[in-house]
């Protein structure tokens, strides 16, 4: 290991903290475009004033695959639970152009970060205090992002800030500078890359509250962390390390079941894509469907919608709500608006106003009896 060089660490460190208040302060006119250009700029001046060099590492494929299976794993846990406690809509859903717009601005980010994070990393020898200090700069970043949604001249609000960006920023930057240290820049990319890819392109998440969701964003980098830490011990006692292909073989086998379970786990319960799953959390379809079901939706096309018929049962978005009752009525307008009236078998009256095309998801294929108690039980204690 080099000889840490404390000044130009310390230096570059302070210069990328300027540059993140900067972008706080919203200098630049087109701010959302100028700062990943002005971020993907600076990497490449850090690159060249620190001298980048490839990262040369046995263990490159070995964190690759680590990585896949702890995001797999991560997400399948997630859904899971996604569907005990309640899920949430993506804000860019139905959103192509914002959808490919805020990738390719955030993967700008995390590419100029990552390669910054590395060459700061490879000017810091073994110093404990210098690789803290790279963790704390990119923690600023959070810090920065998040302080336009809370006031910082009221303490409360600290308490936010500090739940939702230094301790998760702490644990998360932790790990890529961890995984930076030990394999270099693209299995970080990879990491944050496939979690910003399924954070954007994914309709629905698992909403498990404001502090739940703030425990998990801790907890979870920490634990891929100390995975990795002892997994590197066990590498490093060897002076040779070496996986036959037989094992090599089981790896990628398991690896591949996997990421064909999270795959459908996140299509059915995200309602990613042809069918999807909802859980019955009301009363008001008794007798056909029950409080605590779970009902297999088939989403449908805009000309499919068209096709409704009067007794089909939908579900539809209102309030911010999915509602799955029965159509009772159909209006067809003379300018080609189509109002679809609907109503809950169990209820004595029809819902308080008409939908349109727009609001319909789908419409009710089959029904799961009981499947989805642990849902309402959880979002009844919860809420």
């Amino acid at each position: 290991m080099k000889k840490a060089e404390y000044g130009k660490v310390t230096l570059g460190c302070i210069a990328l903290m300027g540059t993140f208040f900067i972008s706080y302060l919203e200098l630049y006119p087109l701010g959302d475009y100028i700062h990943p250009i002005v971020m993907a700029v600076l990497a490449i001046i850090y690159m060249l004033f620190f001298q980048y060099k490839k990262a040369n590492s046995r263990y490159f494929m070995s964190m690759i695959q680590d990585i896949i299976i702890f995001i797999c794993i991560y997400e399948l846990i997630t859904y899971i639970a996604g569907i005990f406690t309640s899920f949430y809509a993506n804000p860019l859903n139905g959103d192509y152009q914002g959808i490919v717009i805020k990738l390719i601005i955030e993967s700008i980010y995390i590419v100029a970060y990552e390669f910054i994070r590395y060459v700061l990393i490879k000017k810091s020898g073994n110093s404990f205090w210098l690789y803290l200090l790279i963790i704390f700069t990119f923690i600023t970043a959070d810090i920065w992002a998040i302080l336009p949604e809370y006031n910082p001249n009221r303490l409360s609000n600290w308490i936010y800030i500090a739940l939702f960006a230094i301790i998760p920023g702490f644990a998360n930057n932790s790990l890529l500078t961890y995984i930076s240290l030990k394999t270099g820049p693209l299995p970080c990319i990879l990491y944050s890359g496939i979690l910003l890819f399924v954070k954007i392109i994914i309709p629905y998440h698992p909403d498990f509250g404001m502090y739940i969701g703030g425990i998990i964003s801790i907890v979870a980098p920490l634990l891929f962390l100390l995975a990795l830490y002892e997994i590197d011990k066990k590498k490093d006692r060897s002076s040779l390390y070496y996986t036959s292909p037989t094992v090599k073989i089981v790896e990628r086998t398991t690896l591949g079941v996997l990421v064909a379970v999270i795959v459908v786990i996140v299509s059915l319960t995200s309602n990613a894509f042809r069918y999807g799953t909802l859980t019955i959390g009301s009363g008001s379809m008794t007798g056909t469907i029950n409080k605590g079901d779970v009902v297999l939706v088939k989403h449908l096309k805009e000309k499919e919608k068209l096709n409704l018929q009067e007794g089909e049962i939908i579900a539809f978005h209102e309030d911010g709500v999915i509602i799955v009752h029965r159509i009772i009525r159909i209006t067809d307008m003379q300018d080609g608006t189509h109002y679809f009236f609907t109503k809950g078998d169990f209820n004595n009256a029809e819902d308080g106003r008409p939908i349109v095309e727009k609001d319909i998801i789908g419409t009710v294929s089959q029904r799961i009896p009981y499947l989805g108690w642990p849902t309402v039980l959880v979002n009844e204690l919860l809420h």
